[in-house]
């Protein structure tokens, strides 16, 4: 459920970003890109942490399209919790990272400290920027980026977690927590999906105030939440806000899309 939410989150933030600046990413992204000094010479490392459904991959997406161009080379490498897990992924990423920024097939490498040497003599002298995309753990940190040492002057590392802890033990050089967002940019949020549109439709505000107050600022929610009320009438509304609000006073779990599932079910042929 986590990764579907992430992931379902990553095409909800980029579908608004070719649409409208709904959200204000450019704010959030020229705070990343002061984390990582872009002006200097050194090799410096930033995490972007937060809990699941908050965009730390979107938000490492962006940044990475943004300022790729600067550098020799660039890979991102994403969902490395998964492909780690698998045999031989982090082998696999080793030969991606090396592909992507050496322009290399049928790359060799047996092993990961095999990999590990190959990253450190072919990148030392080089300007990069990699992007290492949900990590979790520190030996995926160590077999794809572990020191300073291994990249050129310059050289930036982005990194997406959900353990704060890990950036720390890593000693990154700056974090960005990606957050909730604030009451504004949640009733926007709400707004384009339910009505297409940032603000509620006339006769509606009440409702809308009611629902952002239900999702709060959890992009996912709002998303799933104005989806599924758009186009339904007033009625409905208030009848599915009842829902959601009987079913938090109850102490339980605020899984919004989980509860509207089950509210259409139920209630499927009034609605």
């Amino acid at each position: 459920m986590i990764r579907y939410e992430a992931e379902l989150f990553a095409k909800v933030l980029e579908d608004i970003l070719c649409k409208v600046n709904v959200v204000g990413i450019d704010s959030y992204t020229k705070k990343i890109k002061d984390l990582l000094k872009l002006g200097t010479t050194e090799v410096r490392t930033v995490g972007i942490y937060g809990k699941a459904g908050m965009g730390k991959t979107t938000l490492a997406k962006v940044v990475y399209k943004q300022i790729c161009d600067r550098f020799e080379g660039s890979s991102f490498l994403s969902d490395i919790e998964e492909i780690s897990k698998q045999p031989d992924g982090l082998v696999r990423l080793q030969k991606h990272l090396l592909r992507d920024i050496l322009k290399m097939e049928n790359l060799k490498i047996d092993n990961i400290l095999g990999g590990i040497n190959l990253i450190k003599e072919s990148l030392r002298g080089k300007k990069v920027l990699v992007v290492l995309d949900k990590v979790n753990h520190m030996k995926q940190l160590h077999a794809l980026a572990g020191n300073s040492e291994w990249l050129g002057p310059g050289s930036r590392t982005l990194a997406t977690t959900r353990d704060e802890p890990l950036l720390t033990r890593l000693g990154v050089h700056g974090k960005f927590q990606a957050e909730e967002l604030n009451y504004w940019e949640s009733f926007q949020l709400f707004n384009w999906y339910a009505f297409g549109m940032v603000d509620a439709r006339e006769g509606y505000l009440e409702v809308s105030i009611r629902a952002v107050e239900h999702a709060g600022g959890v992009p996912l929610a709002l998303k799933a939440l104005g989806s599924f009320l758009r186009g339904r009438s007033i009625d409905v509304w208030k009848r599915v806000l009842e829902y959601l609000e009987k079913k938090s006073s109850q102490g339980d779990p605020e899984n919004t899309w989980a509860e509207l599932a089950s509210f259409d079910s139920r209630y499927g042929k009034e609605i």
